[in-house]
């Protein structure tokens, strides 16, 4: 016959992230030094969770200053237009996770795929189409909006964004992110990173 827990303490964490459980199988076996026991242990789980979260962000920020201070250096040393662009999808992917990466030129209403990264992985065919993507940016709801607002623009889920433009034939894309790359007040490059989960 299985003894049932009579008795517990169960104390939680400063931030309470969770609970620290303690059973008995004998009545009464608890008194305040283990409450107080189990609240020391608390509080130490607790400074050693919070610290390892701070080395994350910390180290998070380490390798997007590390990946900007490479993008400035690189730009510095090369004025080749397409290594430019290379470099700058190689250096993000560093700092921001991605699965697939587009440069898109800007040309009046025309908005041109100029490279594509990570489609090969789907097939040459996907590759391929990918990469003679073009759009009207008036009739392509996600591009309008950043280049009237010259700012980024975040969609967490296409399911979930009116006019999102599908295409057959092509990968799923579920979380996308645009940004604007601006010279003079005018936005003649963007670059997109998508992820197929939201």
């Amino acid at each position: 016959m299985k003894k049932k827990i009579m008795r517990w303490i169960a104390h939680p964490t400063q931030q309470l992230i969770g609970f620290i459980n303690f059973g008995s199988r004998q009545k009464d076996v608890f008194t305040e030094e283990h409450v107080a026991i189990a609240q020391e242990i608390a509080t130490s789980l607790a400074i050693g969770l919070q610290q390892s979260r701070l080395y994350l962000m910390e180290r998070h920020q380490r390798e997007q200053a590390e990946a900007l201070r490479k993008i400035g250096e690189s730009l510095n040393t090369t004025l080749n237009f397409d290594e430019i662009l290379n470099l700058l999808l190689d250096q993000v992917s560093r700092a921001i996770p991605y699965e697939s990466a587009n440069i898109i030129l800007i040309e009046g209403d025309n908005a041109k795929i100029h490279y594509a990264q990570g489609y090969e992985r789907y097939g040459q065919d996907v590759a391929r189409k990918v990469s003679n993507l073009s759009f009207k940016i008036s009739e392509t709801p996600n591009l309008k909006w950043i280049i009237e607002n010259q700012e980024p623009l975040i969609i967490p889920d296409v399911y979930q964004y009116e006019g999102w433009r599908k295409e057959k034939g092509i990968v799923q894309t579920h979380a996308w992110v645009g940004v604007p790359i601006i010279v003079d007040g005018v936005i003649s490059v963007l670059f997109a990173l998508a992820h197929q989960q939201p």
